[in-house]
């Protein structure tokens, strides 16, 4: 019973009736890379877990400054993706992508480009879109590709 409740908050969370008629997905969401002023930095979280904040309150869990010099996100409209991970290479390219594949599912594709060296450098990619809901799922996809430096 319990589980039936779930599925239907997670089926009703996600509904947006648009008057334009239905939405064919996926689509392909449009995003800016958020940086933080050098006062500030990221605090510690889980590596290749997408977090989603939607909240002044939340983005201070994830921040830490020496003042309140950071840039500010309308999160009425907009969302701040972060994910972290660590590569198996050096890294020479990070490719993002981010779509939509239904109502209420989303992906964050990561293609990291690296090369021969033997480090495994720690990424990190946090980004501002369109409003993301809290009951929305978020599934990553990171894939490395070597790359091979002339």
């Amino acid at each position: 019973m319990c589980a039936v409740m779930v599925g239907l908050f997670f089926a009703v969370g996600c509904k947006k009736d648009d008057p334009k008629g239905p939405i064919e997905y996926p689509i392909d969401i449009p995003f800016t890379e958020y940086l933080l002023a050098e006062t500030c930095e990221w605090t510690s979280f889980e590596s290749n877990n997408v977090i989603v904040i939607n909240s002044d309150d939340e983005l201070n869990d994830y921040i830490v400054c020496t003042d309140d010099n950071y840039s500010k996100i309308d999160f009425s409209k907009h969302s701040l993706l972060l994910v972290r991970g660590a590569a198996g290479s050096n890294i020479i390219n990070i490719d993002v992508d981010f779509s939509q594949n239904t109502e209420c599912e989303y992906v964050l594709e990561v293609l990291i480009h690296v090369g021969m060296a033997t480090v495994a450098p720690p990424w990190l990619i946090s980004m501002i879109t369109t409003k993301v809901g809290n009951d929305a799922n978020v599934s990553l996809n990171v894939q490395e590709i070597q790359k091979i430096v002339d």
